[in-house]
């Protein structure tokens, strides 16, 4: 009887290399040749077999399943038990402790593919896992609250910020060689000019100045263009 590898190796592990459907009848043939004491039992299982394909297993179904189902990690060669009394202690310190040692002084290749835990009721560790949830949730509330108080005062800098580049470039463009935007530019200027005196109660004809007042006029739009750039500056 000639058998290929695969097939043999689906009839020594049908659970993992054998297609489901032909299972059962590859157990049923193994079973009996096994009980009648068959030095081929395993040669004649093989004959039913059929290897699995590689990369047939859909993607959803291997996310849904659990790695501890798995034969290897049911019956695992080792299996640890590690009890640690110390209700002073977080579990943090003890479980990187420990996974020091087995790495760096035992020279174990620590794989984990899942982290079970389990506490004592009435422990520190349960009270800790308690309170968890309500300091996260004080911790986000002071967050929120912060931001709220922030996000008024941002964009009030940013209007700020926004008004004085426009300052900016209205000083500029009442400099401009085009008539077409210096005149404007400087009627609005002007216009603030007349307001700024008036807050300070000072009167000026600004419709005909004379040398002194466009003087004047000019060391005002040179000290604001002064306080607009220290303004924005980063």
């Amino acid at each position: 009887m000639t058998v290929d590898i695969h097939h043999l190796i689906a009839a020594v592990c049908p659970d993992v290399y054998c297609e489901p459907t032909a299972r059962k009848e590859l157990k049923r043939t193994l079973r009996e040749r096994l009980n009648a004491a068959d030095s081929l039992a395993y040669l004649k299982a093989a004959a039913v077999a059929q290897p699995r394909e590689p990369n047939t297993e859909d993607l959803e179904h291997l996310q849904e399943m659990n790695p501890f189902d798995l034969p290897g990690l049911e019956a695992p060669v080792e299996k640890h038990i590690l009890v640690y009394d110390a209700p002073g202690d977080s579990l943090e310190r003890v479980y990187f402790l420990v996974l020091d040692i087995l790495e760096r002084q035992l020279g174990w290749q620590v794989t984990k593919p899942v982290d079970l835990v389990n506490a004592t009721p009435g422990s520190t560790l349960v009270q800790q896992w308690g309170q968890r949830p309500g300091r996260s949730i004080d911790e986000t509330l002071k967050v929120l609250e912060a931001a709220q108080l922030q996000v008024p005062r941002l964009l009030t800098s940013l209007d700020e910020l926004r008004r004085a580049r426009e300052q900016l470039q209205l000083i500029d463009d009442s400099r401009s060689a085009d008539p077409g935007r210096r005149d404007p530019a400087a009627e609005v200027l002007k216009g603030q000019w007349h307001e700024h005196r008036l807050a300070r109660n000072v009167s000026d004809d600004l419709d005909v100045p004379d040398d002194s007042g466009d003087a004047a006029f000019q060391a005002w739009v040179a000290q604001l263009q002064l306080q607009l750039r220290a303004a924005i500056r980063p």
